[in-house]
């Protein structure tokens, strides 16, 4: 190697180690600032998801939040959703653990139905335990209750 390409080298070299420490404090996130990204899978997330025609409150829009921490290529925490239906609401707490583009939740769901839902008020259990399963945008949210167990297909993230 003649004494130009020496020195380019020398000098990629020199920048290189110069750089790249100060690129990576700026890509790190400061403590005291404020995480405003609310889709990179820190802090906290929306979720959503439109139930079709879930089994006791109908056709619902189901939204919350949740408070996710990063491990690797995993998520996981605590998600608190609210379904409000056409037939009644459904109050859902759950721990959720995601990575790339499936995700598992499970936890309790509280149902409040309307006073016109079909379902006969007087048997029904009203809290249940529930999981979810997420395929991309796909979901399958089973509900199993002390009388009786459905699934329901919903849509969302």
């Amino acid at each position: 190697m003649n004494k130009c390409g020496q020195f380019l080298f020398g000098l990629i070299i020199a920048l290189g180690l110069q750089i790249t420490p100060v690129m990576a404090e700026e890509l790190e996130p400061k403590e005291d600032e404020w995480d405003l990204d609310f889709f990179d899978g820190r802090g906290w997330t929306p979720r959503y998801a439109y139930l079709d025609d879930d089994n006791i409150i109908g056709y619902a829009h189901y939204a919350g939040l949740a408070y996710y921490q990063r491990a690797g290529s995993s998520l996981s925490g605590m998600a608190f959703r609210y379904g409000h239906g056409t037939r009644g609401h459904k109050y859902n707490i759950a721990y959720s653990n995601s990575f790339g583009f499936m995700s598992v939740d499970f936890g309790l769901s509280y149902h409040v139905l309307d006073d016109d839902n079909p379902r006969d008020l007087e048997d029904l259990e009203l809290l249940g335990l529930e999981m979810g399963l997420r395929f991309w945008v796909v979901q399958i949210i089973a509900t199993h209750t002390e009388d009786t167990s459905f699934a329901t297909l919903a849509y969302g993230f």
